[in-house]
């Protein structure tokens, strides 16, 4: 269980993501809030970065250069914050575009609104490490409610195909070379980088 102020860390260089990287996320939580709160990220408002977060109820994955000046991103036009555990998920195809990012909710595209701010470029990504939970700057809130798993591919796109796997049976699928974290409860942990 998150607490809104616990979180788990990777290292720096452990995942590195640039505007041009496709990536894929999944994570399975729950969360009752509203407002924006921090479930994947490496956003830190100073540099910039991405951060997949809940927003109005739904969750959104944003792109964005320094204290969001020009971003990229997308969040659903649904609502899912009724305390139950779903798995959310994001493809991002590397194309610096709103329209390259896709949202899945337990295993399913959903309906969504794309934004593009400013030239929509977001610049050079840092590289901060992953945070589960929180966001590198605190300046959001950090995930209150349950996370029962966290996953990232770097490289290439999970798919629809490979997000309703994951959200059928997330266990089978994790690739031997992904960092995979299922949280114990409350507790802040950073892995071994070794």
């Amino acid at each position: 269980t998150f607490n809104g102020s616990s979180y788990i860390s990777t290292p720096a260089g452990r995942l590195p993501v640039v505007k041009t990287t496709k990536f894929s996320a999944v994570i399975r939580c729950s969360f009752t809030t509203t407002g924006v709160n921090a479930l994947l990220t490496n956003w830190n408002n100073a540099a910039g970065g991405w951060e997949f977060v809940t927003t109005g109820g739904g969750v959104g994955l944003y792109i964005a250069s320094s204290n969001a000046t020009n971003y990229i991103g997308d969040s659903t036009n649904a609502a899912f914050n009724d305390g139950k555990l779903h798995t959310f998920g994001f493809d991002y195809d590397g194309t610096v575009t709103a329209a390259g990012i896709k949202l899945f909710v337990d295993g399913v595209l959903v309906s969504q609104t794309r934004a593009t701010v400013g030239t929509g470029d977001p610049g050079t990504l840092p590289d901060y490490g992953v945070l589960i939970g929180a966001r590198n700057d605190g300046m959001i809130g950090g995930l209150a409610g349950t996370a029962a798993f966290a996953g990232m591919w770097i490289g290439g796109n999970l798919g629809a195909a490979g997000h309703a796997a994951i959200a059928a049976n997330p266990w089978q699928l994790w690739p031997d070379d992904q960092i995979v974290f299922a949280p114990a409860s409350g507790i802040n942990i950073t892995p071994d980088p070794a």
